[in-house]
């Protein structure tokens, strides 16, 4: 008699071991099916921004620097130079803000479009750029409103920055 409760509550017990391997195992291959996902997704994005570069080539320094000293007289070509750097900035920061809404990523997208936008829309230029494409981009309306408050905060972060740089480096030549 107690060898057979035994031999019951040994095979109770080893299907209560089972079904919590089985349980497991579909926790991992949910876990595999988000990381292929998240792969997949970087994927696609990357290559967007990797097409963007070749774009960008070896011409970019020039056409920003054309689009911030000259915004009015920007030649076609560099159009498009800068039509890639703004491209790439922009799928990056959506890619960001995907893999953060998935869980996959411990980065505040806000907080990192935040920091980047002002120098990258805070002159004419990308103000202009900003304002024609904003509806366009693949953003979420969050994140705009975000760009939105960077520009608006700091409309001519490029050129201030770029100022500030050159005093510093006047001060201290003088040192």
């Amino acid at each position: 008699m107690n060898i057979e409760k035994l031999s019951s509550w040994l095979q109770i017990i080893a299907n209560i071991g089972i079904l919590g391997g089985l349980i497991l195992v579909g926790f991992q291959l949910q876990q595999n099916g988000e990381i292929l996902q998240a792969q997949m997704m970087n994927a696609e994005s990357r290559s967007v921004i990797e097409q963007e570069m070749q774009i960008i080539g070896e011409q970019g320094a020039k056409a920003w620097v054309s689009a911030m000293s000259d915004p009015r007289n920007v030649s076609p070509e560099h159009h498009r130079i800068m039509e890639s750097i703004y491209w790439s900035a922009v799928e990056s920061w959506r890619h960001t803000e995907e893999l953060g809404n998935l869980g996959l990523v411990d980065i505040d997208p806000n907080a990192r479009v935040a920091d980047e936008a002002a120098w990258y829309f805070g002159n004419t230029y990308g103000r202009a750029w900003w304002i024609t494409r904003r509806d366009g981009t693949s953003l979420s309306d969050e994140l705009k409103n975000v760009i939105d408050r960077a520009i608006k905060t700091s409309p001519n972060f490029t050129a201030d920055l770029h100022d500030l740089l050159i005093e510093e480096i006047i001060r201290s030549s003088e040192e």
